[in-house]
């Protein structure tokens, strides 16, 4: 069995119904598609920052609600992972090692080595400096 990741990027293609992620990931059983809960703070922080730059517009509070509203209802609906202990420990080797990548990039990274799953990502810039990580980009 072979796990994926889905990370923010891919899971914002997903959203779009990017054809070439949407079919490849068709192809998967549901069961081994996850999405890591760092993932999911990204896309809160975003949305909360959207109705935040709003306040005083409120001809737009509809929508930025309606798209905080929609993201709690596709999380509902994904496989979630969380950043446990072994995770943790892979991201604090990981600092150490001082791998010059974004604190949130790395906490995934340190989730998709921990589940032994392959991260889902455009980004091979940054990921490609993780030791062991298995990195694929389902948008080409």
């Amino acid at each position: 069995m072979n796990r994926y990741i889905l990370d923010t990027d891919h899971l914002t293609l997903l959203k779009r119904n990017h054809p070439v992620v949407r079919a490849k990931i068709s192809s998967i059983p549901p069961a081994d598609i996850f999405v890591t809960i760092v993932t999911i703070e990204e896309q809160l922080r975003g949305r909360l920052a959207v109705i935040s730059k709003i306040a005083n517009q409120p001809e737009r509070f509809s929508m930025a609600y309606d798209y905080l509203f929609d993201s709690f209802q596709d999380f509902y609906n994904l496989n979630l992972l969380r950043l446990d202990r072994v995770a943790a420990d892979y991201f604090q080797q990981f600092r150490k090692q001082k791998i010059r990548i974004g604190s949130q990039d790395l906490k995934i990274a340190s989730i998709a080595l921990s589940q032994k799953a392959t991260l889902l990502t455009r980004n091979y810039k940054d990921f490609i400096q993780v030791p062991g990580l298995s990195i694929e980009d389902w948008s080409v």
